[in-house]
């Protein structure tokens, strides 16, 4: 595993205007892929081998076509060769250089 990505979708035309539910059916197929991820506020950070993320990304771009006529999705990627865990040692890092938790 050596990929991290952070995945954003963002649905143009949705029935209702709403999008926490097709966030959540979202949020709901990357669990269950069984990847290392993270929830924010403004995407989903995922952790695995490209393979297994596009896959995952590929399966979630379905659920959104299946609800919205037209959305934006946004896909920022890290490579680092022979790394895993970087989802929580990047964060324990920056927690290390300031000597506090910045999580809530």
């Amino acid at each position: 595993m050596a990929y991290t990505v952070n995945y954003s979708v963002i649905p143009l035309t949705h029935a209702d205007g709403h999008v926490g539910d097709l966030i959540a059916r979202i949020v709901d197929r990357v669990e269950q892929s069984g990847l290392d991820y993270r929830l924010t506020a403004m995407g989903t950070q995922i952790e695995g081998s490209i393979d297994e993320i596009f896959d995952v990304i590929r399966e979630c771009e379905r659920i959104v076509e299946a609800d919205s006529d037209r959305f934006y999705t946004v896909l920022t990627m890290d490579y680092q060769k022979n790394a895993t865990g970087n989802l929580a040692h990047k964060v324990e890092s920056v927690e290390e250089h300031l000597g506090r938790s910045v999580t809530k």
